[in-house]
């Protein structure tokens, strides 16, 4: 044996002793981490536009046979819409299905062989991992904007659950992916709050989360997320989620600055 070296079971022993001290891997450790331009360059493929007379806003392509997921308020109460595509098509497609208290709807493209995002768990999320908005942010010319931030908090709504996040989004982003670096799909952009004049409340932006997505993908009415107890009260379509953060306002009044008192509102983007 070499001078020094330890013997086999003393270093078997060393290792498995490195091991039980070592930190607890970060949920959903097992997939690779990416840079911020490889998770885009992951998701960007399947991000589309989706218009409607005189509104836009964007859509996450779900599934290759033309499954898009977005919000219910970029829709509206049309039943085909525009969808334009990462290479430049723009098709008629229809409005499958819309739930307007939980702001989302499925929009069927026709067309197949697209690229997809992937759906991830934001159950793995945790608080201050970096996360990623895509959209077409006040429908400015060409691509989609980016724009990064944090996981502020996980909120739970009326009807969704919510991911918090500064991550800037604006009008346009509405049914956008919210990202993480391992190139998931964990929110669907939905809207920010406002002050009673219109100015944004900084950094307070939120997505639906991917869990509530995903049940809603798969057909349920009554969404996973929101506890059994609670029965299924559809909201008044003309402004759907302004009761959506209700549950986690302690006052309709936030001071946000001296002598400014500011009544807190959410809009939909």
């Amino acid at each position: 044996m070499p001078a020094g070296a330890a013997p086999t079971s003393t270093r078997a022993s060393m290792v498995e002793a490195a091991a039980a001290s070592s930190p607890t891997p970060a949920p959903g450790a097992g997939l690779p981490v990416l840079t911020e331009q490889e998770a885009v360059a992951r998701v960007l493929p399947a991000v589309v536009r989706v218009g409607r007379t005189n509104e836009s806003g964007t859509g996450v392509v779900v599934r290759s046979d033309g499954l898009v997921i977005t919000n219910a308020h970029v829709v509206g109460d049309a039943e085909v819409v525009d969808v334009r595509l990462p290479d430049g098509r723009s098709l008629a497609s229809s409005v499958d299905r819309r739930d307007v208290a939980a702001d989302l709807a499925v929009v069927q493209v026709p067309a197949a062989g697209l690229a997809t995002a992937t759906l991830g768990d934001p159950n793995q999320l945790r608080l201050g991992e970096p996360l990623i908005a895509i959209g077409y942010a006040l429908d400015l010319p060409g691509g989609p904007t980016i724009t990064k931030g944090l996981c502020s908090a996980s909120r739970t709504g009326r009807w969704v659950d919510l991911i918090q996040t500064d991550a800037a989004i604006n009008p346009g982003n509405s049914g956008g992916p919210l990202l993480n670096l391992r190139g998931e799909v964990i929110g669907i952009n939905t809207s920010s709050i406002r002050d009673e004049l219109g100015a944004s409340v900084q950094g307070l932006n939120f997505a639906i989360s991917g869990a509530s997505v995903k049940s809603f993908l798969a057909g349920s009415r009554a969404l996973a997320a929101v506890p059994a107890r609670r029965s299924w009260q559809p909201l008044p379509p003309q402004r759907p989620l302004l009761a959506l953060l209700s549950d986690l306002r302690t006052s309709s009044k936030l001071t946000t600055a001296p002598l400014r008192r500011v009544t807190m509102a959410l809009l939909t983007i």
